[in-house]
Order: C-alpha cells, then structure tokens, then sequence
C-alpha cells in the first residue's frame, strides 16, 4: 500500500521513489514528498511510521502535511495534482479509503 501511494505520487510530480525517500529538495520532489506525507496519513499512519517509510523526522512530515493543507486552499494546479493521485489511488481497491 505505501509503496503504491510513493509510485502514483511520483507519477503525478515527476519524482521517482528514489527521489521521494532521498535528500534532494527541488520543488517537484519536496511537492512529491509532501502529498505523500499527507496521503500516508490519511491512511491513519503516525507521523514517525511516515517518517521512518520515507526517511524523514516527524516534525517534518507534520510540516510537510501542513504545507499541503495550506497548498489545498488556495493553489489550483497543486489541487488537480493532488486530485489526480487520488483518482489513481481510487482505482487501487485496497487504497480507496485513503482517495
């Protein structure tokens, strides 16, 4: 299940798992990282499972989450984006709850 989320999301952003999991923080792959904290969350991980799955301190997946929150208000091509990885996810039976 969290692989499947880290591969739509790359899909969607244009960031490998490598990308997500790894150092780098150009925007596409900070955005990747992001929707997935957020998505990973939604399934009703702890920020420390999501941390520790994508290499990352819980206080930044709390940030990261935040920040995707805040993007889902106002910014309408984030929006699309994120609702692409949805639709994706919905058509995973087992990921539904998370879309």
């Amino acid at each position: 299940m969290n692989n499947n989320i880290i591969k739509t999301v790359g899909e969607v952003f244009g960031a490998t798992p490598e990308d997500i999991k790894g150092k780098r923080r150009t925007k596409p792959i900070a955005d990747a990282r992001a929707v997935c904290f957020f998505l990973l969350r939604k399934t009703g991980m702890t920020v420390e499972n999501v941390g520790e799955i994508l290499n990352r301190h819980h206080t930044t997946v709390v940030l990261g989450t935040k920040k995707v929150e805040s993007l889902l208000s106002f910014d309408k091509a984030f929006i699309k984006q994120v609702e692409q990885v949805e639709q994706m996810l919905d058509k995973v039976p087992e990921l539904r709850e998370v879309a």
